[in-house]
């Protein structure tokens, strides 16, 4: 089959601190990841709506299978736990309890996250996930669920301003089989060093064993197993993925036994900036939303409303899509992106920049 290679994002002050998934969301903290990707990707590609999916497409864009994440979670399976309850509806399924975790509790840093925008500097010292769950389903069969699920303001704040790149179909492709949660939370840590160093114009660094094998959770006190666990890592994404890192070890004498060069050669592909496009049209939606409504937590429910203001919603995109790459949209083209998704017009516009 032929390896892929497709962009996605994931807000930086979550990837600085991915082992804080962990420490937050224990047992959940696969899946916790796992939708963070894939619901920055779902905004990228259809932010008109972005906020509706089912447990198929999750398990489609994140390689998890359906079986796994629908049955009853071990913690409520005969014990004298209750599983949450809302509106005579329990949060019972092992992705169900996820999307509930995700909704009741914080992403708390252990160490604040610090950005600049302007001439202001901000500290993150959590952020929320989803602030908002509605499941649809049929009372006589559970399994036909569709989520509309509404994601924090600074989560989406972090898809517009504040991201790393990281390589999606390389990201799935690495969770299956034993350990794919490792080698996935490895993958974010490589794709954030990437990003780095290409927006640096550079295409090299060097860092230490350690480093790596922290990134990864790999676990042990002895150098020579951390450098043969971080040697099989790497080996892994270049026999899976079209990823494509080149390493080489150092020895050196110092308190480290073993440092790394890795190497990250530039992508055939072009790198889509389409951020400057993703902010301005996100800013233009919100601040028309304004003047219209005094309830701004309700903007994305109106953002991803096919029914309403649909001439509005073409106007802005039209505008900004052309401010962006001097591509002229018909109303009626705008209109198709809103009802299916950016997936063809953003890869069109690689042509014309």
């Amino acid at each position: 089959m032929k390896k892929t290679t497709e962009l996605s994002r994931i807000d930086r002050a979550i990837a600085d601190n991915i082992p804080d998934i962990e420490i937050n969301f224990k047992e959940n903290s696969g899946i916790v990841q796992d939708f963070i990707i894939f619901i920055l990707k779902q905004v990228q590609f259809d932010l008109f709506g972005f906020t509706t999916f089912t447990l198929a497409d999750f398990c489609k864009a994140t390689g998890r299978t359906r079986v796994s994440l629908s049955y009853i979670d071990k913690r409520f399976n005969n014990t004298q736990i209750d599983p949450p309850e809302v509106g005579g509806y329990k949060f019972e399924t092992v992705f169900d309890y996820a999307l509930y975790d995700m909704m009741q509790k914080n992403l708390i840093f252990t160490k604040a996250y610090t950005t600049v925008r302007g001439d202001k500097e901000i500290k993150l010292e959590a952020i929320r996930i989803i602030s908002d769950l509605r499941i649809t389903y049929d009372a006589q069969n559970k399994k036909r669920k569709i989520y509309n699920v509404n994601i924090s303001p600074e989560l989406l704040e972090g898809f517009v301003r504040r991201y790393y790149n990281i390589d999606f179909i390389a990201y799935k492709a690495l969770g299956k089989g034993r350990n794919g949660d490792q080698r996935k939370r490895f993958m974010i840590y490589l794709s954030k060093i990437r990003h780095i160093l290409w927006s640096q114009k550079t295409t090299s660094t060097i860092l230490t064993v350690d480093e790596l094998a922290k990134a990864a959770g790999i676990k042990t006190n002895e150098d020579k197993h951390r450098k043969q666990s971080v040697k099989r890592l790497l080996d892994t994404v270049n026999e899976k993925t079209d990823f494509n890192v080149i390493y080489k070890f150092i020895t050196a004498k110092s308190r480290y036994a073993y440092y790394i060069q890795l190497t990250f050669p530039y992508s055939p592909h072009a790198v889509k900036e389409d951020h400057i496009f993703f902010a301005d049209l996100i800013d233009s939606l919100s601040e028309f939303y304004k003047t219209k409504e005094e309830k701004v937590e309700n903007f994305q429910e109106w953002l991803t409303n096919h029914y309403v203001d649909m001439p509005a919603k073409a106007h802005h995109l039209k505008r900004c899509y052309y401010k962006r790459y001097r591509i002229e949209l018909s109303d009626k083209e705008a209109i198709n992106v809103i009802k299916t998704g950016l997936t063809f017009y953003l890869e069109n516009s690689i042509q014309n920049p």
